[in-house]
């Protein structure tokens, strides 16, 4: 997931500058497999997936809280880039089930983000590391530009 992520990072950056048609065709093919098999429904990544996207069983128990209020931004900026507004409607809705995700099982009293949750979300690792923090601040003024819900 995590390369996957940034894979996408690199081609929506791309596509900002160039417009080149095959690079739209790859983003559009990245942006889909995030919202068709790396998201999972309840709005967490895999983590770990075999080469037909099917993911491992070590990772299905796993929800890396970083990757997941990372993703919820930058999978949308990469949608508005893209510009396509089908990814758009659905990538709109799951950002925003990403984040409120984050906020019910995520967050400290403090606002500082956890790092993950282990056992379906059962054993939570309440270290943080200084990334995970950067990330929540620009997760959720995406989430309030989006919905201008002043929770976020």
């Amino acid at each position: 997931m995590n390369t996957h992520l940034h894979v996408l990072e690199a081609w929506a950056a791309l596509y900002h500058v160039l417009k080149d048609p095959a690079v739209e065709k790859r983003l559009t093919e990245l942006m889909n497999l995030f919202l068709d098999k790396i998201i999972r429904k309840e709005g967490h990544f895999g983590i770990f997936f075999d080469e037909a996207f099917n993911e491992a069983d070590s990772s299905k128990g796993i929800c890396s809280f970083g990757h997941d209020i990372e993703g919820s931004w930058l999978l949308w900026e990469a949608a508005e880039i893209l510009g396509n507004k089908d990814i758009l409607k659905r990538m709109r809705a799951i950002a925003i089930k990403m984040v409120d995700n984050i906020e019910r099982v995520a967050v400290d009293k403090d606002g500082g983000l956890f790092l993950e949750s282990t056992r379906f979300g059962s054993h939570v690792k309440t270290n943080k590391h200084w990334w995970q923090q950067s990330e929540t601040l620009v997760g959720f003024m995406n989430a309030f530009e989006l919905t201008r819900d002043e929770k976020y």
